[in-house]
């Protein structure tokens, strides 16, 4: 059984710290892509129903 100084086993401490760091950042940072991609296509989608919205409009007979 080998025994590890304090030092190290705060040196690895650190490390496995910002390993589970940039992990957890990773997972978040594609979860934000993937909010960004749902926001641009709904964003696409309400100008193409605005633009059919106004066209509408413009052939209705007034009331």
């Amino acid at each position: 059984m080998s025994t590890i100084s304090p030092d190290e086993m705060e040196a690895r401490h650190s490390l496995a710290k910002r390993y589970l760091d940039s992990q957890r950042k990773a997972i978040i940072d594609e979860k934000i892509r993937g909010i960004r991609q749902a926001i641009n296509l709904l964003i696409a989608e309400e100008r193409k129903l605005i633009a059919e919205s106004k066209a509408l409009e413009n052939r209705c007979v007034p009331c």
